[in-house]
Protein backbone atom coordinates (compact mmCIF):
# COMPACT_ATOMS: atom_id res chain seq x y z
CA UNK A 1 0.00 0.00 0.00
CA UNK A 2 1.41 3.39 -1.11
CA UNK A 3 1.80 6.02 2.18
CA UNK A 4 -0.93 8.15 2.01
CA UNK A 5 -3.44 5.22 0.27
CA UNK A 6 -6.82 5.45 1.81
CA UNK A 7 -7.30 2.04 4.07
CA UNK A 8 -10.73 1.40 3.10
CA UNK A 9 -10.44 1.79 -0.55
CA UNK A 10 -7.23 -0.33 -0.72
CA UNK A 11 -9.33 -2.93 1.34
CA UNK A 12 -12.26 -3.04 -0.96
CA UNK A 13 -10.25 -3.16 -3.44
CA UNK A 14 -8.80 -6.54 -2.26
CA UNK A 15 -12.05 -8.15 -1.17
CA UNK A 16 -13.85 -7.39 -4.15
CA UNK A 17 -10.65 -8.77 -5.94
CA UNK A 18 -11.16 -12.04 -4.02
CA UNK A 19 -14.91 -12.12 -4.35
CA UNK A 20 -14.71 -11.76 -8.02
CA UNK A 21 -12.16 -14.58 -8.09
CA UNK A 22 -14.46 -16.97 -5.88
CA UNK A 23 -17.72 -16.52 -8.44
CA UNK A 24 -15.36 -17.06 -11.29
CA UNK A 25 -14.34 -20.35 -9.71
CA UNK A 26 -17.54 -21.51 -9.30
CA UNK A 27 -17.00 -21.22 -5.55
CA UNK A 28 -19.95 -19.49 -4.66
CA UNK A 29 -23.41 -19.01 -6.83
CA UNK A 30 -26.71 -17.63 -7.00
CA UNK A 31 -28.39 -19.34 -3.85
CA UNK A 32 -25.48 -19.60 -1.69
CA UNK A 33 -24.99 -18.03 1.48
CA UNK A 34 -23.10 -14.69 0.71
CA UNK A 35 -19.53 -14.50 1.90
CA UNK A 36 -18.31 -14.01 5.50
CA UNK A 37 -16.14 -10.55 5.72
CA UNK A 38 -13.83 -10.59 9.05
CA UNK A 39 -12.06 -7.19 9.37
CA UNK A 40 -9.43 -6.62 11.83
CA UNK A 41 -10.41 -3.64 14.74
CA UNK A 42 -9.99 -0.05 13.47
CA UNK A 43 -11.17 -0.75 9.80
CA UNK A 44 -14.50 1.81 8.58
CA UNK A 45 -16.71 -1.57 8.77
CA UNK A 46 -19.95 0.73 7.50
CA UNK A 47 -17.41 2.46 5.23
CA UNK A 48 -16.45 -1.24 3.63
CA UNK A 49 -19.78 -1.90 3.59
CA UNK A 50 -21.14 0.61 1.51
CA UNK A 51 -18.16 0.55 -0.93
CA UNK A 52 -18.75 -3.50 -1.34
CA UNK A 53 -22.85 -2.74 -2.33
CA UNK A 54 -23.70 -5.54 -4.95
CA UNK A 55 -21.14 -7.81 -4.25
CA UNK A 56 -22.49 -11.50 -2.47
CA UNK A 57 -20.92 -10.49 0.78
Amino acid sequence: MAPGADVATVTTAQIRDVTERLVTAGQWRDGDPEILVVLDAGYDAPRIAHLLAGLPV
